[in-house]
């Protein structure tokens, strides 16, 4: 009893000790460059917002923010290693719909913890996908396609640009929602899908707005329907899939995470820093397609915690594997 005495009190002696240690540190962030991580490889929508954002930022900081991109397993390689750094403000990660509510449920052993090994920071970009179809189908809307789907034996063919991808997910969701069986084919990345898909190998995909629009303008491919809650601006006569198959809707998202443990201070002010950065003008065009999802630590995690048990239930119903 007089040991565990002892500890204790020493124990709370210590606390004031650690909690100013703690307040200092976070009084002096930045003292040095700040990594960003960007679990995905160069030149997607989530290394091109978060390139601009770590120019813009490190105006503001003082401070070189460096970004990494560390691509692999749906974006797991690039959130483990940030998982396993430093609690200190100096590593940051762009995570995503993948990295944090889908692949937890995806992969049977996923080597960090989307909920228990981060700090949510603040939202960076939300995106919709658009459902586009060969130019030379016959489908014109999404109930068409359904149809048909139900008709063809082994049902139709989608292309997404990987396993656990947004693509892939939205695809299972559709057919969980529309009690339809569609067949999956996976691609290293939307390119070479939205190849086959004009080529006629595919029958579907769902592929980001802009994306779709690109290849509708020179009639390789036709845009039938959108995720969103209501019609996109750059698709104003474009069904949204909602209309069709009820709870088919999806925006998909970026956002900053920080290592748990991260003082609050330091990822308070990450946060409120983003929000100015991103609020920019010279940042609409980096945000052509997408919107600005800057947040505060708390609003980005109650949405985290939201798609975490959304997705879940999708992966649940539709049996989706990884591999």
């Amino acid at each position: 009893m007089k040991l565990l005495g002892r500890k204790f009190i020493l124990g709370v002696m210590l606390l004031p000790l650690a909690l100013w240690a703690s307040g200092a540190a976070a009084q002096s962030w930045p003292s040095k460059p700040i990594k960003w991580v960007v679990p995905f490889a160069p030149g997607g929508l989530a290394d091109n917002v978060s390139r601009a954002a770590a120019q813009r930022l490190s105006e503001r900081l003082g401070q070189p923010v460096i970004v990494e991109n560390r691509a692999g397993a749906n974006g797991g390689i690039g959130a483990a290693y940030v998982a396993k750094a430093a609690p200190d403000g100096y590593t940051i990660l762009t995570g995503s719909t993948g990295t944090h509510a889908i692949n937890p449920h995806l992969y049977g052993n996923l080597p960090y913890d989307a909920i228990k090994d981060f700090a949510p920071v603040s939202g960076l970009a939300d995106y919709e996908l658009c459902l586009v179809v060969p130019a030379s189908s016959p489908n014109r809307t999404l109930a068409a396609l359904l149809a048909q789907a139900k008709t063809k034996p082994g049902g139709l063919s989608y292309g997404s640009s990987g396993p656990g991808s947004s693509n892939h997910m939205v695809s299972e969701m559709l057919g969980v929602l529309s009690n339809t069986k569609f067949v999956h084919i996976p691609y290293k990345g939307d390119g070479p899908a939205l190849i086959d898909l004009m080529g006629g190998q595919l029958d579907f995909m769902f592929t980001p707005i802009s994306s779709g629009l690109q290849y509708e303008k020179v009639n390789r491919v036709r845009i039938i329907a959108t995720t969103g809650a209501r019609r996109a601006p750059g698709t104003p006569n474009v069904p949204v899939a909602i209309d069709t198959v009820s709870g088919m809707e999806f925006a998909g998202w970026n956002g900053v995470f920080a290592p748990a443990g991260t003082p609050r201070e330091i990822v308070a002010r990450i946060s409120q820093e983003l929000i100015l950065v991103l609020g920019r003008p010279d940042m609409k065009d980096v945000f052509d397609g997408l919107d600005n999802a800057a947040s505060t630590p708390e609003a980005f995690a109650a949405r985290l915690k939201r798609d975490f048990v959304l997705w879940e239930e999708v992966v649940r119903k539709s049996g989706a594997k990884a591999n």
